[in-house]
């Protein structure tokens, strides 16, 4: 019937199904990303701020004008995310980091 462009309750699961894993997939490398900054940044021997973070993010701006607007996005996305989870420093990012991964874990997949 799907073939036949008739939609089916069994295709709609299917549908809800691949946006969920394509989510997930998503999910997981953001955590990994954040995960390897974290790791990356604990190995400095002087922890930044997360202004310090930002403003570095920010200044790649010799790298052309989509590596400009590239930065800019990351850097919004950044932001965004400190502030809606209200992370004022390096230790509650790593802790919620720390929890976002291990609650993607313990999630099961289908």
């Amino acid at each position: 019937m799907e073939k036949r462009g008739i939609r089916t309750e069994r295709g709609n699961i299917n549908r809800e199904i691949e946006v969920t894993t394509q989510r997930l997939r998503q999910l997981k490398a953001r955590i990994s990303k954040l995960q390897n900054w974290l790791n990356e940044e604990a190995a400095n021997t002087e922890p930044p701020t997360l202004a310090d973070v930002i403003r570095d993010i920010l200044s790649r701006r010799g790298q052309g004008s989509y590596a400009v607007v590239r930065s800019l996005k990351e850097a919004v996305n950044m932001l965004d995310f400190l502030t809606a989870n209200r992370i004022m420093d390096m230790a509650r990012l790593e802790e919620k980091v720390v929890g976002l991964y291990g609650r993607q874990w313990r999630q099961p997949t289908n």
